[in-house]
């Protein structure tokens, strides 16, 4: 439950930092750290109905990864 709250959280106010890996040093991407919690929200859904299946959330992530690396900047974009 805490880790919803924690991804419910990061989304509302679009601060990631909690979630993110400290390793990152808030060195990431804004929009794709945001697709990736949203992944990690439904992934933890208390209706394990309502929950993708794994092969859902990989096909996700897939689709979205860009062929060349996006310049990393503090928690922006």
């Amino acid at each position: 439950m805490q880790a919803r709250l924690l991804l419910v959280d990061a989304l509302e106010t679009d601060d990631f930092r909690e979630v993110a890996d400290p390793a990152l040093e808030c060195r990431f991407s804004k929009t794709e750290m945001r697709r990736m919690v949203e992944a990690a929200a439904a992934c933890v859904r208390h209706s394990a109905a309502k929950r993708p299946r794994m092969v859902q959330v990989i096909t996700s992530k897939t689709r979205t990864c860009q062929c060349k690396r996006p310049r990393m900047m503090e928690g922006t974009d």
